[in-house]
């Protein structure tokens, strides 16, 4: 099957539906005939492939972009990171804490994951109807529904703390009330799914073309890898965020063996050897600060459009070929441009220089008179700021301007140039590109080896033989868009590097969903989602520009029951053995 379509195959055959409000609910008995499906291969694949379609939400065209509020908003606009261009859309509840058990959450998978857990189960229950003769590509197929039942637990753990694990399928007249399993228990089980499904998933080479985004042990190797960070961290690895050692939510105690078996999982997937940073030119060959922000911004930008040949693609969600990101997020003085992602000055101040150093570095040669120039490429590569080409003219965001902050425009100043080819056209005769939204890039694992190592072991070490300390890590990360020289870390001691490790992450996966989890984990959210979002404002006079911060372009608000989202008031009233989390 071609790498274009398989991520976007629509089955001949869909998921069994609820006959009730619950999740939880069983499934009519004569509206599916295992049997019928699982005994032909060709149905068995459908099934499996079919799965793939709602991971780890539901498939729409926006995918993992403008997934939330209907399509209105991506999940960085109730970050630091971003703000949504209209004010009073159905997220705010998730940044100005009104949400609440009884509110609708727009981040809410509860229902969409235990459906799709429940219809994962039904595959696994029934996989062994599969003639013989395919018994290879049966333990391949369990191998990736267990991945994908892991994966569905995993985005519930990580919105709600420990869950209810099911794996079976509940029938007409079972016992719905079902108690939620401890914090540890849900991780490890799905660290124990992911470790059953490697030996049998195909290894990444295999799925780099024609088996093009169908899981691989790479594939469960990152997942494992996140998952183990995760608990690692401060949110998990404790006491809880209330501080009761709550074990639904936490540990209970923290242990600093949980780092180690973070980075061993990491390193894990580093030693496959397959996977390397997507790279169109070396930066080594630049010759000016021109050509280095050219060669940068060209091998971070074209890295989620452009497939093939990409070994830092391990998991995406693959759109049919279009321009609606484009659409979505271009500035709204171009003809089609709805501008909905407008990223905010803290974001924009993340950013560093080309010469690697901080926009605080009183060393880096930071302007704030002319704050765009020389920054890192991955800034011009994210952020469509004004005086950046785009589309065959000037962004305008200064008073005045074509793009000019203005209501239902942009509410900081920016809009968002990270996952848009700059070669496609949103008006007149219009154009179409890949778009991939990934769920697992090499990027993200070598970010995650290096803050896990970093944790258990200090900056300098190599525990695992993969060849790379913490440092080397994060260095590699970075020369990818700076020359190597810029690309060095400094950090001697643990706590130097963890605040270098985490302001690269920080850049590195802007706008990938990250943020919203990583704040959270680090248990700094309540400074970081608290701020009031900054914008910039531009005046113009003459030839020169003035520019001033917007110090309140949104107000935000995060009180400490938002750590954790609340579980759904309807999920309560139906399961009587169901415990809520802490303050809600």
């Amino acid at each position: 099957m071609n790498k274009s379509i398989f991520l976007v195959l629509i089955a001949l055959i869909g998921f069994t539906t609820s006959c009730g409000d619950s999740p939880l609910d069983a499934v009519p008995h004569d509206t599916f005939d295992a049997e019928f499906i699982f005994s032909v291969t060709k149905k068995t694949r459908d099934y499996v492939h079919n799965a793939y379609n709602v991971l780890p939400y539901p498939a729409t065209d926006n995918n993992g972009y403008n997934r939330i509020g209907s399509g209105t908003a991506m999940i960085a606009s109730v970050t630091d990171e971003a703000t949504p261009n209209i004010p009073g859309l159905s997220v705010q509840v998730l940044y100005d804490g009104s949400l609440s058990p009884s509110s609708s959450n727009p981040d809410n998978t509860w229902n969409h994951n235990y459906e799709y857990i429940r219809n994962v189960n039904i595959g696994l229950e029934n996989i062994d109807l599969m003639p013989e003769a395919d018994n290879n590509l049966k333990e391949q197929w369990r191998a990736e529904l267990k991945f994908l039942r892991a994966f569905a637990h995993f985005e519930l753990l990580k919105r709600f703390g420990g869950i209810p694990i099911l794996t079976e399928s509940l029938a007409l007249g079972d016992d719905m009330d079902i108690p939620r399993d401890t914090f540890e228990e849900t991780v490890n089980f799905i660290v124990e799914e992911l470790d059953e499904a490697i030996p049998y998933l195909l290894p990444p080479q295999e799925t780099a073309d024609t088996n093009f985004g169908r899981i691989s042990t790479g594939a469960a190797g990152a997942l494992k890898a996140r998952v183990l960070l995760y608990a690692a961290s401060d949110l998990f690895n404790g006491s809880g965020y209330n501080g009761d050692g709550n074990e639904l939510v936490s540990y209970g105690t923290s242990s600093a063996d949980r780092w180690e078996a973070a980075a061993e999982a990491a390193a894990d997937v580093i030693k496959l050897g397959y996977y390397s940073l997507y790279e169109k030119s070396e930066i080594t060959d630049a010759h000016d600060d021109d050509q280095v922000k050219t060669m940068g911004e060209a091998n971070y930008r074209e890295l989620f459009y452009s497939l093939n040949g990409n070994r830092e693609l391990i998991l995406s969600r693959t759109s049919p070929q279009g321009n609606m990101v484009e659409k979505k997020n271009a500035p709204v003085g171009y003809t089609n441009g709805e501008g909905t992602t407008n990223p905010s000055q803290q974001m924009v101040d993340a950013y560093g220089m080309l010469n690697g150093k901080s926009i605080d570095d009183p060393t880096s040669g930071y302007d704030a008179s002319d704050p765009y120039t020389n920054r890192d490429p991955r800034f011009e590569a994210s952020i469509l700021y004004n005086g950046k080409t785009w589309l065959g003219r000037d962004v305008e965001t200064f008073e005045g301007g074509l793009d000019e902050v203005a209501s239902n425009s942009t509410r900081t100043g920016y809009y968002l140039s990270k996952f848009m080819n700059p070669s496609v056209n949103i008006s007149g005769s219009e154009g179409s590109t890949n778009h991939s939204f990934t769920l697992f890039r090499y990027a993200e694992v070598l970010l995650n080896y290096a803050e896990a190592v970093n944790e258990a072991f200090g900056p300098d070490a190599d525990p695992y033989g993969t060849g790379l300390t913490a440092k080397q890590a994060i260095e590699e990360v970075r020369s990818r868009v700076l020359r190597p020289s810029d690309a060095q870390v400094a950090a001697t001691d643990k706590n130097a590097m963890r605040d270098v490790i985490r302001a690269e992450r920080r850049v590195e996966l802007a706008f990938e969903d990250h943020r919203q989890i990583d704040a959270r984990r680090w248990m700094i959210a309540d400074e970081a989602f608290g701020e009031n979002i900054k914008g910039i404002q531009i005046t113009q006079n003459g030839s020169d520009l003035e520019y001033n911060v917007l110090p309140n372009a949104t107000t935000r608000s995060f009180p400490t029951r938002m750590y954790l989202y609340p579980i759904p008031i309807n999920e309560m009233s139906r399961n009587n053995a169901m415990d809520q989390n802490p303050l809600w």
